[in-house]
């Protein structure tokens, strides 16, 4: 075990807690909602499952554009700043000066921002792919024959399982913006 302390682990906890809760709630939903339907006499409304297709096509969208935007908008507004050093991994051969690196000054400061940028898109874009899932169980629940009802939920958990939290997503963009890489993380 290492007796360094990873200064990202505090900030990774909670998103990772929540995708999986949102995970595990898109299946839940619609296997209660599909399991608690009542029959129906008449015939199911076509027009429902394209209403729904639309709203889920729609939030498939604001998914993808939306957190990149904020996000982007978000590190734009952040005032850092950065240094260079030398490079731990690069190579000097004689007589040559050792090549240098970008960083930010303050670890901490950077870790935040990166943090507090992804947190807000990763929560909009959690949300946006768990309410596809919501549709299919709505239509589940009014009477769509459940093969049909089962795309929502599966295609909102491909959405979700792309946002799986890790370093590269929280610290990437914040890195890309400055030019500059987090020291020690």
């Amino acid at each position: 075990m290492s007796t360094t302390r990873d200064p990202l682990a505090p900030y990774m906890l909670v998103p990772r807690v929540l995708w999986f809760a949102l995970n595990v709630s898109n299946a839940l939903i619609f296997g209660i909602m599909s399991a608690t339907r009542q029959p129906r006499d008449e015939p199911f409304d076509v027009t429902l499952f394209v209403a729904l297709g639309l709203a889920s096509v729609a939030s498939g969208v604001a998914h993808v554009l939306l957190p990149r935007r904020l996000r982007a908008q978000h590190i734009a507004a952040t005032r850092l700043d950065t240094t260079e050093e030398a490079d731990p991994q690069g190579s000097v051969i004689f007589r040559e000066a050792a090549p240098m690196v970008r960083v930010f000054a303050s670890t901490q400061k950077a870790i935040a921002a990166a943090a507090s940028s992804y947190q807000t898109a990763f929560i909009f874009a959690m949300a946006m792919a768990e309410s596809i899932g919501i549709y299919g169980g709505v239509l589940a629940f009014l009477g769509c024959p459940l093969e049909q009802a089962v795309a929502f939920p599966l295609v909102g958990a491909l959405l979700m399982a792309r946002l799986f939290p890790t370093r590269q997503k929280m610290l990437g963009p914040l890195e890309a913006h400055y030019g500059a890489k987090v020291r020690d993380a």
